[in-house]
């Protein structure tokens, strides 16, 4: 089940005889959900957040995302509570400060055009477990473009 990190994976390898030797290496790599909220930000960025398709169609942003601050000392329920109104999932986070603080990134499914993230910012901003909130803003360098994610060259008109 998607978001289920407690479902069996099964990877099989069939190997052609006669085979005398070898290596093999692999990565593994998920795209699951964290569900539920915990105490501390788990350290986990979801790889999705790196792919064109999860940006705004103008691109400015990353779409469903809001990453979330909370007020220091809150319980497991508060912090849920508060994410619950925008009918957020916990997707990941970082570190940030004390060990009880953290970032929460959240993902809102609803949430796919700057007007509705800025909808869904302004709710959980009325919330008092909420220290603050982030929108996952993308700039490009001037004269610079993505031939293909994560490899960047000059813009050739600019020369």
């Amino acid at each position: 089940m998607s978001g289920d990190s407690t479902s069996v994976r099964n990877l099989v390898l069939k190997i052609l005889t006669p085979a005398t030797g070898g290596q093999l290496s692999f990565v593994v790599r998920t795209n699951e959900v964290i569900t539920g909220m915990t105490p501390t930000a788990p350290n986990v960025t979801p790889l999705w957040m790196t792919h064109d398709s999860s940006k705004t169609a103008d691109g400015s942003l990353l779409k469903r995302l809001i990453m979330v601050h909370f007020q220091p000392g809150l319980t497991v329920a508060e912090k849920q509570a508060a994410i619950d109104t925008v009918q957020g999932t916990v997707v990941g986070g970082g570190p940030l400060g004390s060990p009880d603080q953290g970032l929460y990134y959240i993902k809102v499914p609803w949430a796919t055009t700057p007007a509705l993230l800025d909808s869904a910012e302004k709710v959980l901003n009325t919330k008092p477990a909420i220290k603050r909130t982030i929108l996952v803003f993308f700039l490009t360098a001037p004269g610079r473009r993505a031939k293909r994610q994560s490899q960047w060259l000059p813009d050739m008109e600019s020369y």
